[in-house]
């Protein structure tokens, strides 16, 4: 699926702004860069890799497990604020699920992670499946 066009910063001034204006939140696989911009509109991801990471084909699978793993966050997470995610070499051969985690961590420490109260409420469980959703019988 990958990010929608909403979610992702496009501009190089955008990313200007998030160097020098952002904060820096060092993940060990990946830097990221933290601007908080004062609206209600989506959060926004860019993502930069030097040559120094490898070839384009490296960098380019590192990009992409990087962007899956920002999607796959976005629902948790607060409007308003830009994110640069800058992978570095250690980031390499990791699993998308693990880079993941660590992406939460960081924007756990950034303060852009909703609190559980905030979350979208979770869906309820039809009228038929009730003994299921009280877990298995004792």
């Amino acid at each position: 699926m990958g990010l929608r066009t909403e979610n992702r910063l496009r501009r190089r001034s955008d990313f200007v702004r998030t160097y020098e204006q952002g904060r820096q939140i060092r993940g060990g696989f990946f830097t990221l860069f933290v601007l908080a911009r004062g609206d209600d509109q989506p959060v926004r991801f860019g993502f930069t890799l030097t040559k120094r990471v490898g070839k384009s084909v490296v960098r380019n699978r590192l990009r992409r497990q990087l962007r899956e793993a920002a999607r796959a966050a976005l629902p948790q997470l607060q409007a308003g604020f830009d994110v640069v995610i800058n992978g570095r070499i250690e980031g390499l051969g990791r699993k998308t699920p693990e880079l993941h985690e660590r992406l939460i961590q960081c924007l756990v420490r950034a303060r852009m992670v909703r609190s559980q109260g905030a979350a979208p409420p979770s869906p309820a469980p039809a009228s038929g499946d009730a003994d299921a959703a009280q877990g298995p019988a004792r």
